[in-house]
Formats: C-alpha cells, structure tokens, sequence
C-alpha cells in the first residue's frame, strides 16, 4: 500500500512558524518530528493514520531498512499498529530513530 502526499507530508525543515489560517482539512493534521542522530526531520500527518505509513516513508527517504529500525516516543517503543492519537500525540512531537543490527 503506498503513502499518499494527503495523508503524510515530508515537510523537511519546518520551522513550525505560524502559517496564518488553519483550514478544517489542516487542523486534522498535525506536525511531529523525527530524529536519527543529527538529522532531524518535520512530517506533517492525520491523527488517525497509521504509523507504520510515516515510518515507511521516513525509511525509504533515508534508504534504511524498515525491519531494522526501531522508533521510540518518550522512550517507548512505537508499534506500527498505532496511530497518534493512540498513543496520545502531540502536535510538535519528536520521535527518535534508532537502527538496530540485524542477526
């Protein structure tokens, strides 16, 4: 299944400013980050999407191994299984990246 752009959106390096205006479609998404080292990047997603959608598709936009990588939220593990509002997401949440050697 692939990520459509209306439901995910890389915004690379938001600076999460002000942009004005919020539409009805805008204020069910919500901005996050992920970070893997010092590279940080800024998504922008619905609350009821899946993560393992924004976690493929950070995988393959830095060419990582999706079953070698482990996502963290406040030090927890994340299941792909859930979405943000499962876990109680907040707009501005930062998610860390962690490769892990496979066997």
């Amino acid at each position: 299944m692939s990520t459509t752009r209306s439901d995910i959106t890389d915004d690379g390096n938001f600076d999460g400013g002000d942009e004005g205006g919020v539409t009805d479609q805008e204020e069910k998404k919500f901005v996050l980050q992920i970070s893997f080292g010092n590279d940080v990047r800024y998504f922008r997603m619905k609350r009821k999407c899946l993560l393992s959608r924004l976690m493929k598709l950070y995988c393959e936009s830095k060419n990582l191994d999706f079953e070698n990588v482990i996502f963290l939220y406040n030090g927890r593990r994340l299941r792909p299984e859930l979405t943000p509002d499962d876990v109680d997401m907040e707009n501005g949440a930062a998610i860390e990246a962690i490769l892990v050697r496979s066997m």
